[in-house]
């Protein structure tokens, strides 16, 4: 009859443990490799950017208008948008920057809460106008915000008010925001101009770092108030670095609350779902752990 040794035996649990513990280790490392090549794809799986043209389709040769998107306020709930006037299209040359109005004009931006004039004189270079849109959506959704508006952009005679057709020419590209322009149906059939549906949502890559940053907050807030909570009920031994570790975990998470990409005001979803608790957490575990100090101190 053979004995196996004690030690053989515990050897061999060791060693079982081991590859398990390799094989979750590779399980999870391969899991967060297919992961992040998945929004390595989604990220860089982007369209190209081009031009759009919308006309009314007039009878008489349009107001050449080239609209671009020049900044974003979304706790305004606003867009500012670059607005340049090209000469009437000529076949030989085409359209010309800035254009010359042979007859005075007035242009029309309506955004459903106010209407915006630029009047062009006849014979005078036309100068680019700025102008200030509105749109609905709300900041307190970072990430995930999105902000709508509509725009109707019509021309006419400034004494006579017939109507002018006009072309629009848009750029839809903006720093940090995604955009997309759709030409819609005027509200009433009777009105001239071009009706434009915009929507202004932040792009893929803004998203993917918000929630990366937001898990690293929960992350955070746990450890801390696991690193306390077991220090409070003796399971593990109070060391000194830990201490450090739970004050510098503090002043972190702000810090990582600061880091995000287009940091929105304090208050919307996201912190009260992430940012608050996890801080209370870290604060939470601080104060445990340095209570657990100070009892065991004085009893010894």
């Amino acid at each position: 009859m053979v004995v196996k040794h004690p030690r053989s035996r515990s050897w061999k649990l060791r060693a079982s443990v081991s590859w398990r513990r390799l094989g979750l280790l590779c399980a999870l490392l391969l899991g967060a490799a297919a992961l992040y090549a998945a929004v390595f794809i989604i990220l860089y799986r982007t369209p190209p950017n081009n031009e759009q043209i919308f006309s009314d389709g007039g009878p008489s040769p349009p107001l050449n208008i080239y609209v671009s998107f020049s900044d974003m306020y979304p706790v305004r709930e606003e867009v500012l948008v670059h607005v340049d006037f090209a000469a009437i299209e000529g076949k030989p040359h085409g359209v010309h920057y800035p254009g010359v109005p042979p007859r005075d004009l007035i242009v029309h931006v309506d955004d459903r809460n106010a209407i915006q004039d630029v009047r062009l004189p006849a014979g005078e270079s036309a100068q680019p106008a700025v102008l200030s849109l509105s749109l609905n959506g709300s900041v307190g959704n970072y990430p995930f915000d999105q902000y709508d508006g509509s725009i109707l952009i019509s021309a006419a005679g400034m004494q006579s008010g017939v109507p002018q057709p006009v072309r629009l020419t848009v750029w839809p590209v903006m720093s940090s925001w995604n955009i997309r322009v759709e030409q819609a149906v005027p509200v009433a059939a009777a009105v001239d101009g071009v009706a434009l549906e915009i929507r202004i949502a932040r792009p893929a890559s803004y998203i993917v770092i918000a929630i990366a940053v937001y898990s690293a907050m929960a992350l955070l807030g746990i450890s801390g108030l696991t690193i306390g909570s077991l220090a409070f009920l003796g399971i593990r031994r109070i060391e000194a670095t830990l201490t450090g570790t739970l004050g510098a975990m503090v002043f972190a998470i702000p810090a990582l609350r600061a880091a995000l990409p287009g940091t929105p005001p304090l208050g919307g979803h996201a912190d009260v779902l992430v940012f608050v608790w996890v801080e209370l957490a870290v604060i939470i575990g601080l104060m445990l752990f340095v209570l657990t100090w100070a009892r065991r101190g004085s009893s010894g």
